[in-house]
């Protein structure tokens, strides 16, 4: 195998320039597609087509049309009542309206409002002829025709009067490309009407278009400065040209790589996988850190060729650098068992990008090394000092680690078992607007909604008879009534609607609007002309029924929602009531919507973590066992990496911080990461302990420290500073998981350092 390999590098080192060449005709044609690139951030497209929830809200977009409504409310200081601002939104919503692919727009000016006397009922929009009142008297009859609405008052107009909204609904059949087209449109709409109203945008939509201009700049921010890092940790390292810059280029291409296949497989940036890049330029230095390492040692004993020093230096490297590189991408292709989408192509490309940078390892790093000149002696001498003074600094560790290995291994017992025991609180968090942050404009906008509307959010039940005309039967819109009480009895739900609310609206004005009709009529005849009445009128019933009267919808608003907690506490409560009203004669109840897809992402989070988490445990164990000839070396790689993981989770627990759609692949991260440090000990510590005729551990452990251990350090570092920066993300979420993974590497650097050196010592396994 060894021949193999010293051939396949020999070759490279005696032709560097074909080897450059290849690199760089592969690279620009994967840089050719990386135009192509697009985004997605349609919340119901990260989960399979075939979940519950996602078929149920499909099913219901098919009968019923859109089940999310975007809302585009308008909040002033006095009232909306007055001609200036319902003429802005006339204008308003007739640009709406022209735009291709909405469906129904509904102002305060154009929803349907009943009037009526004993002599008889009229159906027809709020403002007559729906113009906008310019008078006194005009506009005060206008404010009472709103305000005296059961069905606008507190759902399209707030009760103060000082906000309202206007309803777009969207085809659902349209493509997430197109509808944020649409979002984008109608936002350059209602800017040009800003001022003095204020105008808020909320809908899945336009938080699609939010995310998307944060992912944008993400980019655009996150990039160049994990760029300006890796180049600032790799001048501290290596304080060369070559030290900067053929570790630099083997990142920068492997994104390109990983990246370009990303577009010719048509896979779209999601916010999850936006941070491929910046991972990759966090990770993917450490295999060219490594190997320059061991160039500069090789180098600095000035008795051998340019040729000799690098290949003896990959040589030396090339198990290493493959074992690292195939274990940190079955941690990330472990993501695949995750039933969540964008975490399965997240893990897959960053994967493809990992082995990249391997490649590139072999090939291009020794092709760049054997075309410029050995490092001059005073590089040697000033890397042989700085080397030597952190090389004593580590030995002294080393030195500490083994006189003290049972305090180290107590020490790193209690925080594990610390860290455990707070496990159990931690919190799962799916809501988008919780994960984009409290200062985004998202939910700046739902705490506006909530103010005047109840909310943003929405719920949403079919009741399905199915059978004709039975939701004219007045026991079934009892049982509707009796659903939207118990909704509006619940903290966070207000303004339920139903084709319930209509009839009862139509038989208070059917009685001279007197209250005390607005009650579902015992009469099915009453019943039945009454919505015939309103339908001749014009009246639309949108979704709250089918033209055949079999089945419709309640919707209802959520509001003062923490989490995804309260919304599956929500969603579990109305669940055993409608299984305990529902369950018998004939008439079924089912939530849909986005809510409900809500929920069943969080049930599913935890699965879908457990099972990534032991799959990239067992396949990493596996992996590193073969490699290194020994299921016992495998097990102790693993103990720096479970400690690492127990003590993130712990502190996640203890500090209040959730798990969300990107948190909760640190376990997974960590191990693909992390076990680097683990193999790089150990291989160094084996070939050090057998070096010795009377192999000795204190020895090999200072001999291991004085060498991997500066490697594993830089390393650590050049990753944690990578994932720091996307402290600097749009995205709160991203930038907790940033701080989090770049804790994780500092720690599980340090535990490696120490405490399977502790173990060695103590075990002396028999694998060395």
């Amino acid at each position: 195998m060894e021949k193999r390999i010293r051939r396949m590098i020999g070759w490279v080192v005696d032709h560097p320039w074909i080897t450059v060449a290849l690199v760089g005709a592969i690279s620009l044609i994967f840089a050719a597609f990386i135009p192509q690139m697009e985004t997605e951030q349609d919340f119901k497209e990260f989960l399979p087509n075939d979940d519950p929830a996602v078929r149920a809200m499909e099913e219901a977009e098919d009968r019923y049309g859109a089940q999310i409504f975007s809302l585009i409310a308008i909040e002033v200081d006095d009232t909306v009542f007055k001609t200036s601002t319902l003429q802005k939104i006339k204008e308003m919503e007739e640009l709406f309206t022209d735009i291709e692919g909405v469906e129904e727009v509904q102002s305060p000016l154009s929803a349907q409002v009943i009037t009526g006397t004993e002599a008889a009922i009229l159906v027809g929009p709020a403002a007559k002829g729906e113009q906008v009142p310019e008078t006194p008297e005009d506009l005060a009859e206008f404010q009472e025709r709103v305000m005296g609405s059961r069905m606008l008052k507190g759902r399209l107009v707030s009760e103060d009067g000082q906000a309202t909204a206007i309803m777009v609904k969207l085809d659902p059949r349209l493509s997430t490309t197109k509808m944020q087209e649409i979002a984008k449109e109608i936002t350059g709409i209602a800017k040009e009407y800003e001022s003095p109203e204020r105008i808020y945008l909320a809908g899945g939509s336009f938080e699609a278009l939010e995310a998307q201009k944060m992912m944008m700049r993400d980019l655009w921010v996150l990039i160049p400065l994990a760029i300006v890092v890796i180049i600032a940790v790799l001048y501290l390292s290596f304080r060369s040209r070559r030290g900067i810059i053929i570790p630099l280029l083997v990142v920068l291409l492997s994104v390109i790589w990983a990246v370009g296949t990303m577009a010719i497989c048509g896979v779209p940036f999601t916010p999850i996988s936006i941070i491929i890049p910046v991972i990759l330029l966090a990770i993917g230095s450490a295999d060219g850190i490594h190997i320059l390492n061991r160039y500069y040692e090789e180098a600095s004993k000035g008795n051998s060729s340019k040729r000799e020093i690098v290949v003896e230096t990959m040589i030396d490297m090339f198990s290493p650098v493959v074992m690292t590189s195939l274990t940190t991408a079955a941690g990330f292709m472990a993501l695949l068992s995750s039933f969540l989408i964008p975490q399965r192509e997240f893990g897959v490309f960053t994967t493809i990008g990992i082995l990249a940078a391997m490649v590139l390892s072999l090939t291009l790093v020794p092709a760049l090394l054997s075309l410029i000149k050995l490092p001059a002696e005073g590089k040697k001498k000033e890397w042989q000092l700085e080397h030597n003074l952190f090389s004593r600094g580590l030995s002294k560790l080393g030195t500490a680690v083994y006189r003290h290995r049972a305090w180290v291994l107590g020490i790193a017992l209690i925080v594990l078992a610390t860290s455990l025991v707070g496990v159990p609180k931690l919190r799962l968090e799916t809501e988008m607007s919780q994960f984009m942050g409290e200062d985004s404009p998202i939910a700046k906008t739902m705490d506006v909604m909530e103010e005047h509307f109840g909310g943003a959010m929405q719920m949403g039940i079919e009741i399905d008879t199915g059978t004709r005309d039975r939701l004219k039967d007045p026991a079934t819109l009892a049982k509707i009534v009796e659903l939207e009480e118990f909704l509006e009895s619940q903290a966070h739900i207000s303004s339920p609607s139903s084709i319930a609310d209509l009839v009862r609206e139509m038989n208070q004005k059917f009685h001279g609007d007197d209250p005390a009709y607005y009650v579902i009529p015992k009469d099915r005849r009453l019943v039945s002309q009454l919505l015939l009445l309103f339908t001749f009128q014009g009246g639309s019933l949108g979704s709250m029924a089918l033209g055949d009267f079999s089945a419709g919808e309640v919707f209802a608003r959520m509001g003062g929602i923490e989490g995804t907690r309260d919304i599956k506490q929500l969603v579990e409560t109305v669940q055993t009531y409608l299984d305990e009203n529902f369950a018998e004669g004939g008439v079924k109840a089912r939530m849909v919507g986005i809510t409900q897809v809500s929920v069943s992402l969080l049930n599913r989070l935890v699965a879908s973590q457990a099972t990534s988490l032991g799959t990239s445990t067992v396949a990493v164990w596996v992996i590193v066992s073969l490699l290194m000839g020994s299921f016992v070396a495998g097990m102790i790689s693993m103990v720096p990496l479970i400690l690492t993981i127990a003590i993130n989770f712990g502190f996640m627990a203890y500090t209040g911080r959730p798990l969300d759609i990107a948190t909760i692949m640190i376990g997974s991260i960590v191990i693909g990461i992390g076990i680097d440090y683990a193999i790089h000990f150990q291989s160094r510590f084996r070939l050090e302990f057998a070096r010795d005729e009377n192999p000795d551990p204190a020895k090999a452990l200072e001999r291991t420290m004085r060498t991997s251990g500066r490697g594993i350090t830089y390393n650590a570092i050049t990753v944690g500073l990578g994932f720091a920066v996307l402290v600097f993300s749009s995205t709160g979420g991203m930038g907790a998981f940033g701080s989090l993974v770049a804790s994780a590497m500092v720690i599980s650097a340090i535990s490696a350092l120490t405490v399977i050196p502790a173990l060695l010592a103590t075990w002396k396994p028999k694998f060395l």
